[in-house]
Order: structure tokens, then sequence, then C-alpha cells
């Protein structure tokens, strides 16, 4: 394996830190949506959320966690070479 450097480490975290603040957001403004909505509509926002959150955010963050385990495996190795 190639020996991974502080500033690959650094890119890599803020490119997850920025995938991060991106679900964030998402996930954000579906909920404050479904808040502010009434009636029929809101029923709509929350199954429509809901649906996002499943197909969408969680699994963007399985991908999120899975980079963060690769990073850490490479950071792993190069401390022990």
């Amino acid at each position: 394996m190639e020996k991974i450097t502080m500033d690959e480490v650094q890119i890599k975290l803020e490119q997850i830190a920025a995938s991060l603040q991106i679900v964030l957001e998402g996930m954000c403004e579906d909920f404050t949506a479904v808040r502010k909505s009434s009636g029929e509509n809101a029923k709509f926002l929350s199954l429509s959320a809901c649906r996002r959150t499943n197909t969408v955010y969680a699994p963007a963050l399985d991908l999120i966690c899975d980079a963060l385990a690769a990073l850490e495996t490479s950071v792993n190795e190069a401390v022990k070479q």
C-alpha cells in the first residue's frame, strides 16, 4: 500500500466534512419544510422527506463512514511503516 501524506489526509477529511455538510443541509431543509407545512401538504412532504432519508441520506452517511474507515486504515498503515 502506498504511504499516505498528511496533505492527502487533510484533503480527504475536508471532502468528508463537505459531504457531511451537504447531507446535513439537505436533511434540515427537508424536515424544516415538513415542520412549516400543514394539512395534506405536510403529509406529502413528510413522506417525501422520509423516502429521501432512506434512499439518499442514509446511504450517503454509510458511504461517508466507509470513507472514514478507509482513511483510518491508510493512516494506520502509514504509521506502521
